[in-house]
């Protein structure tokens, strides 16, 4: 779980990491995160990332991770166009 700010967007959100496969100096994993969030003048946020994980370490000092991942977001900065009428 997480929360962070902007100042003008503040968020919330959750993450979650499987282990698919683990030997001797290499695992992978699949990994899942969503969010989201709002602030003053109807900003809000809302994000989704689903990926891939692998490491290789070495004698547990030294390890290397790589990650592959979708990234889904919706961001809204300003409040929507008000229609004007005659």
């Amino acid at each position: 779980m997480e929360f962070r700010t902007y100042g003008a967007v503040s968020e919330i959100g959750l993450h979650t990491k499987f282990r698919v496969f683990r030997r001797s100096i290499f695992a992978t994993a699949v990994f899942f995160a969503f969010g989201g969030g709002g602030g003053p003048s109807s900003r809000n946020t809302v994000y989704a990332n689903l990926g891939v994980v692998a490491s290789m370490w070495f004698k547990r000092l030294v390890t290397f991770t790589g990650r592959a991942f979708f990234n889904f977001y919706s961001d809204r900065h300003c409040p929507g166009k008000q229609e004007s009428g005659s």
